[in-house]
C-alpha cells in the first residue's frame, strides 16, 4: 500500500483550490467584461436611434415651417384681399350716393 505524505497531498490541494479559486475570479471578471461590452453595444444602439429620431424631428421641423410659411403667405393675401374688397365696397356706396343725389 502506498503511503501518502499528508504534507505534499496538502500543499497540491492548496494549489488545486488556489487554481479553482482564480477560475472563478477569471469567470467573473469574464462575465464582467461581457456584461460592459453588451452595455456598449446597447449604448451604441441608443446613440443611433437618439441620431435618427434627432434627424427626423429635424425634417419634420422644415416640413413644419414650410407649411407655416404658406399659411402665413395665405393669410397675408387674405388680408390683402379684404382690404382690397373693402376699398371696393366703399368707392360702390360712394358712386351709388353720388348717383342718388345726381338723380334727384
Amino acid at each position: 500500500m502506498p503511503t501518502f505524505n499528508s504534507h505534499r497531498v496538502r500543499a497540491h490541494q492548496r494549489k488545486f483550490l488556489q487554481a479553482i479559486y482564480r477560475l472563478r475570479t477569471m469567470k467573473v471578471k469574464q462575465r464582467e467584461l461581457q456584461d460592459k461590452s453588451n452595455s456598449l453595444v446597447d449604448l451604441a444602439k441608443l446613440q443611433t436611434n437618439v441620431y435618427e429620431r434627432v434627424a427626423d424631428i429635424s425634417l419634420r421641423q422644415e416640413d413644419f415651417q414650410n407649411q407655416l410659411t404658406t399659411i402665413e403667405d395665405m393669410l397675408r393675401s387674405i388680408q390683402v384681399r379684404e382690404i382690397e374688397i373693402e376699398e371696393d365696397r366703399e368707392r360702390l356706396l360712394l358712386c351709388e350716393c353720388s348717383q342718388i343725389y345726381v338723380i334727384q
